[in-house]
This record gives structure tokens, sequence and C-alpha cells, in this order.
């Protein structure tokens, strides 16, 4: 009767198990497709051409910096250069921001990858794959924070260089002919 009980109890114990690793690998798996989602959007908002767009900023911030040689300048036209100076550096920013989606996201990808392998085959310390789980988790979320940094940094920057560079370009290039 006693290995009776003790047969049922471990039994008992395993399907407790079983259930926690489905969780586990429930969870692990959610994990890793919302860092595929981050991957996918922060590739779809890939500019190919910011180191271009920098490169005119500080073409016309050269020029006016050099040629412009009056005591003042209207309230307007120095605040559009300051906004016109922002976009360079979000966008630099951005870069920056670029660098660490596409590091932060593949390797977090490896890292699930190996985390779920060893919950499937019981390896490493079973006690501390919640802990792990969560500690992934926060990863993600840090991930998912700068994508939203990386998203809005390059659209105001664009909207800023679209809307100023015309109009400040056309002003550089006329404090040459001075």
């Amino acid at each position: 009767m006693k290995i009776y009980i003790s047969l049922l109890s471990i039994l008992f114990l395993l399907s407790c198990q079983d259930l926690k690793k489905d969780e586990q690998i429930t969870k692990l798996n959610a994990l890793q497709k919302t860092n595929d989602s981050i991957r996918e959007v922060f590739y779809k908002n890939k500019i190919d051409t910011i180191d271009n767009i920098i490169f005119k900023v500080r073409e016309v911030e050269f020029r006016i910096k050099h040629n412009y040689v009056s005591d003042t300048i209207d309230r307007q036209k120095a605040d559009k250069i300051n906004e016109y100076k922002t976009v360079r550096k979000k966008l630099k920013h951005a870069g920056k921001y670029y660098n660490q989606l596409e590091r932060g996201t593949k390797e977090e990808s490896e890292t699930l990858k190996k985390l779920k392998t060893d919950i499937e085959s019981g390896a490493g310390e079973i006690k501390k794959y919640d802990e792990y789980i969560s500690f992934e988790r926060n990863k993600v979320n840090q991930l998912n924070l700068i994508l939203k940094d990386y998203v809005s940094s390059q659209s105001e920057s664009l909207i800023s260089f679209n809307k100023l560079h015309s109009e400040l370009t056309a002003f550089s290039l006329s404090l040459l002919k001075k």
C-alpha cells in the first residue's frame, strides 16, 4: 500500500512539473513572438539614407556657421536653424537605437531558444526557470521601449528635415553669394 501511495505521489509531482513546463514554454513562445515582431517593425522602419540626411544637414549647418556674418538673426530663422540641428542629433541617436535593436533582438532570439531547449530537456536549475523567463521578459520589454524611441525619433526627424531642408539650404547658399 505504501508503495502504491508513493508511486501516485511521484506521478502527481511529475504531472505538475509537466504542466509548469508547458506554461513556461508558452511564455517563452510569446516572448519569442514579441521579439520577432520588434525585429520586423524596426527593419520595416529602417531608412537607408540616414547617413545621407545627416551629411546634408551638416553641410547646411557648416555653410550657415561660416558664412553668416551679422550679429543678429530674426527669431523665426534662429528657431528653424535650431530645429534643423536637432534633426542631425536625433538621427544619430536613431542609428544607435538601430544597432541596439539589431544586436539585441538577435541575441534575445538565441537566448530564448536556448532557454526553451533547457526547459524541454530539464537541463540546468529547474527551480530558476521562472526567474530566467522573468529576466528575459524584462529584456524584451526594454527592446520594445528602444523600438518606440527609434521609430518616434526617426519620424520626428524626417518631418523636420522635410519641412526645413529646402528653405535652409536656399538660405545657406544665399550666404555664399554675399
